[in-house]
């Protein structure tokens, strides 16, 4: 494939195949998918100015909407 060329509609959704030593397919967990999709259309746009992986993750989502132990520690009730 040509991401940087005629296959340009493809890029951020296809990644790379990865082998084992003895050469068959080694799948990637599906947590690093997405990422490996993302840093194939980056590397992919050649000549470009602009970012590619400021975007929110889900996992950055939710830590950000996770309690802060001060919060969960505060019952509300003026005891801590």
């Amino acid at each position: 494939m040509e991401l940087w060329g005629k296959d340009a509609a493809y890029r951020g959704t296809v990644a790379p195949v990865f082998y084992s030593r003895a050469g068959e397919v080694a799948m990637l967990p599906a947590e690093f998918q997405n990422a490996a999709a993302l840093i194939t259309a980056a590397v992919c746009c050649l000549g470009c100015r602009h970012c590619h992986l400021l975007q929110p993750q889900p996992l950055a989502m939710k830590l950000e909407t996770m309690p802060t132990p001060d919060a969960a520690l505060n019952t509300g009730d003026g005891t801590a």
